[in-house]
């Protein structure tokens, strides 16, 4: 069940590599970390998108597509995503392992040349990116931060968390910002991918049946440079709780559902010794379909189409969400507080606590099932200098109990109630 990476560095370029002959099919994640900023988050966004859709010696979308494959449907993906305030760029690779294919060619040894191509070697005109790339992606990210109001429940948590984090770096959304597009060009943005390339620190986690010397020397070979600087990606910054009233912010559109946002803050991050206990707290309290929002908000009272809370364990932020009939938003927040003091209270029955604690079970030991999951559980104890052996963090919340939970309550503390909710009058305006 344990997840041992074996890890090695070289040129600034860290790889772990973990042999197992569990998957039919060798995994190859590379991520490479920033500091979100303002400055930089779009320009970060826009390169792995452009980067994908051609090489030097493979041009356009159609050959990389057919060079994929050409290696048995091997696949190669990108995305962004943010943990705490660091912005990291993500390339996945999957390939079949060639034990399993019979006179296939070296299948890995291939798919990380590919990789290697797509991240070192892209197509250029003059030395810059291609233009007609360049604008394609801008118009893909645009529309895709303009389709997040689409999903009124993923806008809303993205407006509370600006409005809770207006002077902090995490309020930035991990794939850019609409207003930063039209300044940026090809030669901008290729100018940026070059300073990115060389300071930016990297990971490679491979995941499958491998020799790891092997798949260590092939690496270096392939995706480390020498003559790289590497900047210090700072840690995210756990503000405290202001002495003040909690922030209201409303937002006003043509909706017919309301959507409730609670942020609460906690001195309690990845990296704490508690981490463990507010890890079931959240359990308790709205992780689940058994837990107390779920049940007393959603299923007695019939207040919400969905309630939970979800943790943000490298920001230390708690966040509780419910789409509501907006007649009853009153209603709804007290219901919501009533479940807080319950648990403040020790208001906690013995079968909360068990399924819940069987329900982290699950969701831990199921990252066994998936190579980029152990993947991604690795690369944020790294970054976080943080080792959490699963075995042990399941012993660790196999202990908890109610007074633990009791402990959790009392390092919570409101920040902002957002709410998305209908025009009142035609002149209304948006918030």
């Amino acid at each position: 069940m344990e997840m041992r990476f074996t890890t090695s560095e070289a040129d600034g370029l860290r790889i772990h590599v973990l042999p197992t002959d569990k998957f039919k099919t060798t995994t190859v994640v590379l991520n490479v970390l920033s500091p979100l900023k303002a400055e930089t988050v779009t320009l970060n966004s826009l390169i792995p998108a452009v980067l994908q859709r051609g090489t030097r010696t493979l041009p356009s979308v159609k050959a990389l597509t057919e060079r994929l494959d050409d290696l048995y449907g091997a696949s190669l993906d990108s995305a962004m995503f943010k943990i705490g305030e660091r912005q990291v760029a993500q390339f996945e690779l999957e390939v079949p392992n060639e034990k399993y294919l019979a006179h296939a060619p070296a299948i890995l040894d291939e798919g990380i040349q590919l990789m290697a191509d797509v991240l070192l070697d892209p197509a250029l005109d003059s030395g810059v990116f291609r233009n007609s790339f360049v604008e394609l992606e801008k118009e893909a990210l645009r529309k895709r931060i303009e389709s997040l109001f689409n999903n009124k429940g993923r806008y809303a948590s993205l407006r509370c968390t600006e409005a809770m984090c207006a002077d902090e770096d995490f309020r930035l959304f991990s794939y850019g910002r609409i207003e930063d597009l039209p300044g940026i060009d090809a030669r901008r943005l290729t100018d940026h991918y070059r300073q990115w390339l060389a300071t930016s620190p990297m990971d490679v986690y491979v995941i499958g049946d491998v020799d790891p010397a092997r798949v260590e020397a092939l690496l270096r070979q392939r995706l480390a440079f020498p003559e790289r600087r590497l900047q210090t990606v700072p840690g995210t910054v756990v503000k405290p709780k202001a002495d003040t009233s909690p922030k209201e912010v409303v937002d006003r559109f043509e909706v017919n559902q309301g959507q409730l946002v609670m942020g609460f803050r906690t001195p309690v991050t990845f990296n704490s010794a508690d981490y463990p206990r507010m890890v079931v707290y959240n359990g308790v309290l709205g992780g689940y379909a058994h837990s107390k929002l779920f049940v007393n908000v959603r299923e007695k009272a019939s207040l919400a189409y969905s309630a939970y809370s979800r943790y943000e364990s490298h920001k230390g932020l708690l966040m509780i969400q419910a789409g509501i009939n907006i007649e009853n938003y009153d209603q709804a927040v007290a219901i919501i507080h009533e479940q807080l003091t319950a648990i403040a209270n020790g208001d906690v029955c013995e079968d909360e606590l068990i399924q819940t604690k069987e329900m982290l079970k699950n969701d831990y030991r199921e990252m066994a099932d998936s190579p980029g999951s152990m993947a991604h559980f690795a690369y944020v104890q790294g970054i976080e200098h943080t080792e959490r052996p699963v075995e042990e963090l399941l012993s660790q919340i196999e202990q908890v109990g109610v007074d633990d939970l009791k402990a959790m309550a009392a390092l919570l503390s409101l920040d902002t109630v957002y709410f998305l909710r209908d025009k009142e009058t035609v002149e209304a305006t948006h918030a």
